[in-house]
């Protein structure tokens, strides 16, 4: 609007200045229509009239029409020197015949000026120079003035008006400088306003189109009113007066801009509104060296111009800048020039600081350090009727009304989410008046943790006082957050010398919910390690009646020297601490809490721990820079009261070698207790304890199994050490007693735990959790010595020795291992744990020795690798024990074992029981049968166990087989699947004393077998399978005389004889007698079904017959369903039969017998039979029998 308007000015003034003359030509027209034609003569008139020297190259004058017309060439005003003040090349007048007739004196009609350059001076009265020609107005008597401005108003009023080709340099009143060129301008009068339309260069660069209409009278400025469109393409503004009205650190501005607006002007004040739109805006700004650029700006304006204050006033204001949008709704700027400077305010009616951040942030016109800040502080919400002032002498002041306003901290600078309130502070003082709901301060580090605020109320002054020290009154503050509520006051004094604040505060307080109270702990201003434990040990409760003081100078604090106060009080209602892990919490607490200065105290009025009533508990800090916790306490139970605690609740499990360990306590006990606890956990080791425990026929159970019942005695103990005379009770119902006592030594001291009572095998079994299967049974006397040794130096040594000669238990283990009740063997079981090494022994005689090593882990005792030695002469070998283990197996090597029966496995074994193992035993006896060199490999596949390798070497025998052992809903399958082959079946049946019926035979037989049940327990009703048998070259002994001669009704071989059917399935002969049955094949596949077993096709074939079976053998009812077919050969066999198995006498009998018997014998070739019925009442029946000739 400003720019506008100087153009304007410029431009109408220049055609005023420009017509000067014509008042003289007015003033004197009669002399002057003399010398019309001698241009001599009117150069010297007006020479003499302007007090300049003029110069005219030609003057004429002309009728058009009616209208006379004067025109000049070349026309000139000089200085004294000759020098050109002012030069127009061509002017040319018209008269308007009428209407000077009508008045008595000349009255322009069209004007047309060609070609000048004018250098307009405005003056600090308002008079204008021109062209360095002092200002006519002031040559002039007052009545020749009034003549002036009539004839000018006249001027303007009358005909058109044509400017072509005129430059401009237009001064203001304090020098700033405009320059116009090429101004064509076009001006017609009409009856009550008058119309222009221009053109022109500003700064010789930027095209400017401008038209308009113009109401009032331009020269009196009484009241000017203006229609102006104004266009300017990229205009360069440099050092000039619009700079100045827009800032004095403004080098240049730049852009294009289309401007629609009613201006008003009066001699005192100018108004512009309308509308302005540009792009591609260039502003450098002076002082930081910046050059900014703005896309696009578009607005509704209302400005107001006087002589010493303009504003602006812009409505949907939208700046698009760097890719980003600014709206402002209503925007108002001004600026008031006074004697002490210049004043500018700015108002903003609603300041959306996300938005306005967002177009800041990154932007070329933020500095650096204010970027920073942004970005920071990521601003949000609003601040409605936003008023910033601010002046030359640096003061300023800022009012707002605080909308949901956020912020994020930065620096020293807390953050705050959906803040409200009203903003009113200058640079000398303020205030903020706060009205907030549900909102969130964020102040890190001071504190680690969003606070939210559900409300907020107060107010907050401040000002800076003469010497500079800022003082700041925060007074009726109500605060209420979802943990409590705060009623109080705080004063800051902060000195101009930047030393330590001082702060004054007092605040009454409630907390409803201590659960979350560590983030509201001002952790910059309490040690760490105190924060650390504080941030565990307060766990719930609620205080009140609180009382927060804060007096003194902050780096005073805690005012340990009287230098200050800090004071935090209250009481504890239903409050629960703990102290750290491995320490029973305190719950349902009730006390009265006391932090002042550097110190803590907590008296405690009503507690309990692990159930049990505290009758009274002090907690003490003395020095929170040293934190060191006092505790006192007495706890008592009654007899009715059950007490739990769990290994993790006890302060000496961590040296405990057994975890998860869990004590009950029934009955009636006295606990009193002090301590000494450091809170730095670099002296976690320094921990003072000394205290009592008296026991009143208290139970002790451990992992809920009863243990120690009616305990009476009286405990003392401090720190590493303990005494007690003798505490007397019940272990597992039987009578025990324990005695404990500390002895000091060079070494450091010793606790000795000496405890002798009895135990039955059962009790341990219940006790340990583990199913003995039976391998012991009975009850024995014990004796336990547990030692605990804290040296001087190093870390504690436990010991922990348990012997009995185990008399009145009964072992049951395999051979000379096992022993009877009435018999001893001292045995011991001893564990040993120092720093690094641990390790558990053990021996059962001189028989079994172990050793089993540990080694302590990050957290607990981890195993690291065991080996145990077996010496007995039923068993003997070595057990070693890998340190992962069960992802590796057990590698046993045993060189013995001997077995009397098999009772051993008759068990409840599962899968699960079995380890994962490589077995070798190099000689297994069971009874008096001896099998060599076994190999097995087992392996845990879930709740399987798979048989991956089963070998049996011997001198005559291979076998091999694999196979899984299942436990599938409670029942057990086991599978067996496997090959042997023998060059001597007959001497491993007989070695293993399966039988001695057997001599010789060769070759194998491959096996599947399936049945419900475990490996060592076999049964015939569940087992299913197949054996696939092929023998050759052997012989069945022990055949009956009958069999041998007879040969007659089917009993031509005793080997099947009903009688002994059934050892013979077992390969049982030992009924034959010599001298056998050879037989040169032996073949068969067997079917074991539901408890039987089916051929079809067995076979033996010797020299004298050939037979063969099929049918069904019942294995659980006895009984048969068999059908036998018989193929006798020649009876020639016989005598080379008798003579191998009796000798050649019998021989020579046989022979005759042979030919007695040879015409029977030669026409029997095949006898068929059926057997049925039970095994030791078979029925045998004769179905056919086939005669060859």
């Amino acid at each position: 609007m400003v720019k506008s308007l100087r153009i304007l000015r410029a431009v109408f003034i220049s055609a005023v200045l420009i017509l000067t003359p014509l008042f003289v030509l007015n003033n004197y027209l009669a002399p002057l229509y003399k010398s019309v034609g001698n241009v001599a003569g009117v150069e010297k008139f007006l020479s003499s009239k302007l007090d300049q020297p003029v110069h005219i190259g030609t003057l004429t004058t002309s009728w058009q029409g009616l209208k006379p017309h004067l025109e000049i060439n070349d026309f000139s005003i000089n200085d004294s020197r000759g020098v050109s003040l002012l030069h127009i090349n061509k002017l040319s007048i018209g008269i308007n015949f009428f209407a000077s007739v009508w008045r008595g004196q000349i009255i322009p009609g069209d004007i047309d000026i060609q070609g000048t350059h004018l250098i307009l001076k405005e003056r600090p009265n308002g008079i204008f120079d021109i062209n360095d020609i002092p200002a006519l107005q002031a040559q002039l008597h007052t009545k020749d003035r009034r003549k002036l401005n009539y004839l000018i108003d006249s001027f303007l009023a009358s005909g058109k008006k044509n400017l072509r080709d005129v430059d401009i340099t237009y001064f203001d009143q304090i020098g700033h400088k405009m320059f116009i060129s090429k101004l064509s301008f076009a001006e017609q009068s009409r009856l009550f306003s008058r119309t222009f339309l221009g053109q022109a260069h500003l700064w010789n660069q930027s095209p400017t189109a401008f038209a308009g209409t113009i109401y009032g009278s331009f020269l009196s400025r009484q009241m000017i009113y203006t229609k102006l469109h104004l266009s300017v393409a990229n205009i360069p503004v440099s050092n000039n007066l619009l700079l100045n009205k827009l800032g004095g650190n403004l080098a240049f501005l730049q852009g294009n801009a289309k401007v629609d607006m009613n201006i008003s002007s009066t001699p005192h004040h100018s108004m512009a509104e309308g509308s302005l739109a540009a792009r591609d805006v260039i502003i450098k700004n002076n002082h930081v060296g910046k050059v900014y650029q703005a896309n696009a700006i578009s607005t509704l304006f209302s400005a107001h111009y006087q002589p010493n204050k303009w504003s602006l006033l812009t409505e949907h204001l939208n700046v698009y800048m760097s890719g980003k949008l600014l709206p402002i709704h209503e925007l108002t700027w001004q600026q008031v020039k006074t004697p002490k400077g210049v004043t500018r305010l700015l108002k903003v009616d609603r300041l959306p600081l996300l938005q306005v951040s967002q177009f800041l942030i990154n932007n070329e016109m933020v500095s650096a350090r204010m970027n920073e800040a942004l970005s920071a502080f990521k601003p949000s919400g609003k601040i409605d009727d936003f008023i910033l002032q601010y002046s030359s002498d640096q003061n300023f002041s800022i009012k707002g009304k605080l909308r949901a306003v956020s912020f994020s901290p930065w620096g020293k600078f807390p953050g705050i989410h959906h803040l409200s309130g009203e903003l009113n502070f200058s640079s000398l003082n303020g205030s903020v008046i706060l009205d907030t709901k549900d909102a969130v301060l964020s102040y890190a580090p001071q504190f680690r943790s969003n606070i939210p605020i559900k409300k907020i109320t107060g107010h907050i002054n401040w000002v800076k006082d003469s010497e500079k020290n800022w003082q700041i009154k925060i007074k009726n503050v109500d605060l209420t957050t979802p943990e409590g509520h705060a009623l109080g006051y705080m004063n800051i004094f902060i000195p101009q010398n930047h030393s330590s604040p001082r702060i004054q505060s007092k605040f009454n307080f409630n907390i409803v919910d201590l659960k979350y109270i560590s983030k509201y702990f001002p952790v910059t201003l309490i040690p760490k390690n105190v924060v650390t434990w504080l941030d565990k040990a307060i766990k719930g409760g609620a205080i009140h009646h609180g009382s927060f003081q804060l007096n003194g100078a902050m780096h005073d604090f805690p005012f340990v020297q009287g230098k200050g106060k800090f004071l935090v009080a209250g009481d504890l209602e239903s409050g629960i601490l703990h102290y750290e892990e491995g320490w029973p919490e305190v719950d349902h607490l009730r006390a009265r809490v006391h932090f002042e200065g550097a110190s803590m105290l907590i008296m405690t009025k009503r507690a309990t721990t692990l159930g049990a009533q505290i009758d009274y508990a002090k907690a003490e800090i003395t020095d929170l820079s040293r934190p060191i916790l006092l505790l006192q306490g007495l706890v008592t139970t009654s007899s009715l009261q059950r007490i739990k605690i769990d290994s993790h609740q006890n302060p000496l499990a961590k040296f405990m070698p057994v975890k998860n360990t869990s004590l009950d306590l029934d009955g009636k006990w006295q606990l009193a207790l002090n301590m000494s606890l450091p809170l730095d956990r670099d002296l976690k080791n320094k921990v003072q304890i000394r205290g009592r425990v008296k026991l009143d026929n208290t139970d002790v159970n451990i992992n809920a199994h009863s243990a120690f019942s009616h305990l009476n005695g009286e405990l003392n103990f401090q720190n590493d050490s303990a005494d007690s005379k003798i505490i007397a009770g019940e272990l597992f119902h039987k009578p025990f007693n324990i005695t404990i006592s500390t002895l000091e030594n060079k070494l450091g001291k010793s606790t000795n735990f000496d405890i002798k009572g009895k135990v039955s095998a059962a009790d341990l079994q219940t006790f340990l959790n583990y199913k003995s299967f039976n391998l012991f049974q009975g009850t024995s006397a014990f004796n336990a010595k547990f030692n605990w040794l804290v040296p001087i130096e190093g870390h504690p040594i436990m010991m922990l020795a348990v012997s009995s000669d185990l008399l009145g238990m009964k072992v049951n283990l395999p051979g000379a291992l096992s022993k009877t009740a009435n018999s001893i063997r001292p045995s011991q079981v001893q564990f040993n744990s120092e720093e690094h090494i641990k390790k558990l022994l053990f021996h059962y005689g001189d028989q079994i020795q172990g050793a089993l090593n540990f080694k302590q882990g990050h957290e607990r005792v981890e195993f690291e690798r065991g080996e145990i030695q077996l010496d007995s002469p039923s068993l003997k070998g070595q057990i070693k024990i890998p340190g992962d283990y069960p992802r590796s197996p057990l590698k046993i090597a045993l060189q013995t074992v001997a077995l009397m029966d098999d009772k051993l496995f008759e068990n409840d074994l599962t899968p699960k029981n079995i380890p994962p193992m490589d077995l070798t035993i190099s000689n297994f006896k069971l009874k008096d049968k001896l099998i060599k060199n076994i190999d097995l490999k087992l392996r845990l596949e879930g709740n399987n166990l798979l048989i991956k390798q089963a070998v049996i070497k011997e001198d005559a025998l291979l076998v091999n087989a694999t196979g899984i052992w299942r436990l599938m809903n409670g029942q057990h399958q086991t599978v067996l699947n496997g090959r042997f082959e023998s060059t001597n079946l007959g001497a491993i049946l007989n070695k293993w004393q399966v039988t001695d019926n057997m001599v010789k035979g060769q070759g194998s037989g491959d096996f599947n077998m399936v049945w419900s049940d475990s490996p060592f327990d076999l049964k015939a009703k569940t087992l299913n399978g197949a054996l696939n048998l092929h023998l050759t070259k052997g012989r069945i002994t022990k055949l009956s005389n009958q069999a041998n001669f007879g040969m007659d009704m089917g009993r031509i071989l005793t080997l099947f004889s009903l009688q002994t059917l059934q050892r013979r399935l077992m390969l049982d002969f030992s009924d034959l007698t010599q001298p056998g049955f050879s037989f040169d094949d032996m073949r068969g596949l067997f079917r074991f079904k539901d408890g039987n077993v089916f051929t079809e096709n067995a076979s033996i074939d010797g020299p004298v017959a050939k037979v063969r079976i099929n049918g069904r053998i019942g294995l659980i009812a006895k009984d048969y369903n068999l059908r036998l077919t018989i193929n006798p050969y020649v009876t020639s066999s016989l005598p080379i039969v008798a003579t191998l198995t009796a000798g050649p006498i019998v021989g020579a009998a046989t022979w005759l017998a042979d030919k007695v018997l040879s015409r029977q014998v030669k026409q029997m070739t095949e006898i068929h039979y059926n057997v049925t019925g039970a095994w030791d009442k078979p029925n045998l029946k004769k179905l056919s029998e086939n005669i060859s000739n």
